[in-house]
């Protein structure tokens, strides 16, 4: 990694974070979401990048799309969260609108194959999850 490796990194993190922050923001102004959304945001960014470091640090060659960040990292906080957090219904939908963005507009966005791989894995979390929850799939 160069020697602006970490500063692009603070910048991609910041990418994805404002991502997951406006999702969350949605979902706290319709009273599913009770936490603060930004710092919500960035402590579910970091944890994903945490998991994989290389992945999302661009160490296999490309970094992934902000929207496949935003995606794993709700996809993993739906994961980790209790049944009986009040807050899975907010992550699943924040992931659920993520997905759907992705989906939708994918030939506007330049996606690689990193990100179809990502954005794969947090719709398997997202049809589990949602189906542990009792919603149709």
């Amino acid at each position: 990694m160069g020697i602006f490796s970490g500063i692009k990194d603070k910048y991609k993190k910041s990418e994805a974070a404002v991502v997951v922050q406006n999702l969350l923001e949605i979902q706290a102004k319709i009273g599913y979401f009770g936490h603060d959304p930004a710092s919500s945001a960035s402590a579910l960014i970091q944890s994903a990048w945490d998991e994989k470091p290389d992945i999302f640090s661009g160490k296999f060659g490309q970094r992934p799309h902000k929207l496949a960040v935003a995606a794993i990292a709700l996809s993993r906080g739906l994961s980790l969260a209790r049944q009986d957090d009040p807050h899975r219904m907010a992550l699943l939908a924040s992931l659920g609108k993520v997905l759907a963005e992705a989906h939708t507009n994918a030939g506007f966005y330049p996606f690689n194959n990193l990100d179809s791989t990502l954005l794969e894995a947090a719709g398997e979390v997202f049809i589990e999850k949602g189906n542990e929850m009792g919603i149709e799939m």
